[in-house]
């Protein structure tokens, strides 16, 4: 569980909206936890794939990766790949997986989701997800073919 940050702002927005919403979400806690008996840190609790919140809705399955606010693009990262296609994995299994960076987006897919047929949700998700940002080309200029003014 994050102690504090952008993220953890997030999450607490996050679980207070499934609260209000029939939600029950529970935080993952995929960091590496101290052993004082061993005098280090033990290798982390969950696997790193699982997003931060995972939960249920009258019995549909809730798995929800947090990002902090406009930062839901760092899922096309390569050291969030595997968040990535775990999500998708989940998606294609029939379950509500997002990447989420507050309320107001949860309130946004989930409102699309509620209103799609059973077999448009899982395409509702996946258009979802973050598309890979296309880094912008940079065009040089010939210098010399410039005239001073």
């Amino acid at each position: 569980m994050r102690k504090s940050g952008p993220e953890k702002l997030v999450e607490l927005e996050v679980i207070s909206w499934g609260n209000r919403n029939g939600f029950d979400l529970t935080v993952v806690d995929t960091s590496a936890v101290w052993n004082p008996m061993a005098n280090r840190y033990l290798s982390k609790q969950a696997s790193e794939s699982l997003p931060d919140l995972i939960g249920n809705h009258g019995g549909l399955s809730v798995w929800i990766e947090l990002k902090a606010p406009g930062r839901r693009c760092v899922i096309n990262s390569k050291s969030s790949q595997h968040q990535r296609a775990f999500l998708t994995r989940k998606i294609k299994q029939g379950c509500f997986a997002v990447v989420s960076d507050g309320e107001a987006h949860m309130r946004s897919i989930w409102e699309k989701y509620r209103q799609a047929s059973q077999f448009e949700r899982p395409a509702v998700l996946i258009a979802d997800l973050p598309v890979e940002r296309i880094t912008k080309l940079s065009v040089h200029q010939d210098t010399a073919s410039k005239k001073p003014r």
